[in-house]
């Protein structure tokens, strides 16, 4: 599990998608060096399993991986804690636009939330019940 910054790592990025993924993925891995853009990184945003994120053999489109970690950045880490809610409750984003993440092989949309693939499979793994 990491817990990140999500708005620091969209300035670090610059808005480059292979850049965002990469740089996420020296912070999971402890790869990145300079004290500063360290402390930038880390938040409350969290990814319980990120390592699958970064497989550049899995034939993920990296905008459908951009745009899981963005969803993802937006649930609540307490509620994580607490409850194990790894999913988004999208009552809480009445505006959310359904058909922009419709596409996306690593959301499932079921009962108003979002389940993220690779988090649903590091719980499964756990022993955890999907909720």
């Amino acid at each position: 599990m990491i817990l990140f910054n999500i708005a620091n790592l969209d300035i670090l990025s610059k808005g480059n998608p292979v850049a965002f993924l990469e740089i996420l993925k020296k912070f999971s891995q402890g790869k990145i060096l300079d004290h500063n853009t360290k402390r930038k990184l880390i938040g409350n945003s969290y990814l319980i399993n990120p390592e699958p994120l970064f497989d550049r053999h899995n034939n993920i489109d990296i905008l459908y991986k951009e745009q899981y970690v963005r969803l993802a950045a937006k649930r609540d880490y307490s509620l994580y804690k607490m409850y194990s809610a790894a999913y988004l409750d999208l009552s809480f984003f009445p505006d959310a636009n359904l058909k922009a993440f419709s596409t996306n092989p690593l959301i499932k949309l079921q009962n108003n939330k979002l389940y993220f693939l690779y988090e649903e499979q590091q719980r499964n793994t756990n022993g955890n019940r999907i909720r």
